[in-house]
């Protein structure tokens, strides 16, 4: 299943804390790309916020994936969750 999650700054944010923690955190979302878990990653155009789709075989595995990054941990950034599925309307 294909799951967007989408991040926003959260209550913690600042620039100092996500400095300090960058490096943690762009290795953790490398690991999943290189596992074949995050497939694609999208910065947004028209706020801060990273978009990834990931493939897991449903939210809660994507959760498990997504909670266990620093910036989920540090309250960093806030995370939502839009699992997709296939149109059926044709």
């Amino acid at each position: 299943m294909k799951i967007i999650v989408m991040s926003k700054p959260g209550k913690a944010f600042s620039p100092e804390k996500v400095k300090l923690h960058a490096e943690q955190e762009l290795r953790q979302v490398q690991e999943l790309y290189l596992k074949g878990v995050c497939r694609e990653l999208y910065q947004q155009a028209d706020h801060p916020g990273l978009i990834l789709i990931l493939e897991c075989k449903d939210v809660a595995e994507a959760k498990t994936h997504i909670d266990s990054f620093i910036f989920v941990q540090e309250g960093l950034i806030d995370v939502t969750y839009h699992p997709l599925a296939p149109f059926k309307m044709w």
